[in-house]
């Protein structure tokens, strides 16, 4: 899986934390919403297939990364917050791998974070101009 981004590293939490910002948290939320929107107007004769779909990846996530991603977070002595926030960016790569093999016409936004959480990096912010301009903050 790429980095579909440029991207910048960090090199201290101390930097991630001046990164880690509510601009950031609204980037991936409008991406979330991105993506419901299309999938709402491209495809509501499946939307419960859609749904029922979803429901499955959330509960393999919540299945087989709680466990490694909570020992992992709070191991490193990192607010436990982490956890649910790597869970939901797993989750929206899944969302949008299945959507994009069924012909939904999407960025590769989550994929990008879920390849950067891969390569052992954090992806922490966006940085030098709107999105899609500019780059992947990560640690």
């Amino acid at each position: 899986m790429d980095i579909e981004y440029d991207s910048a590293q960090l090199s201290s939490w101390a930097e991630v934390a001046g990164a880690y910002t509510e601009d950031w948290e609204t980037l991936k939320h409008d991406q979330f919403n991105e993506i419901i929107f299309k999938l709402s107007s491209a495809n509501q004769r499946e939307a419960r297939h859609w749904s029922d779909l979803l429901r499955k990846k959330k509960q393999l996530v919540d299945e087989h990364l709680s466990e490694p991603i909570s020992a992992r977070i709070l191991g490193a002595g990192l607010n436990h917050l982490f956890i649910d926030t790597i869970k939901f960016d797993v989750y929206m790569a899944g969302m949008e791998l299945t959507f994009a093999k069924s012909g939904c016409n999407l960025h590769r936004f989550y994929r990008s974070i879920f390849a950067v959480y891969s390569i052992g990096h954090w992806p922490c912010g966006w940085d030098g101009g709107k999105y899609p301009d500019g780059f992947l903050v990560l640690f």
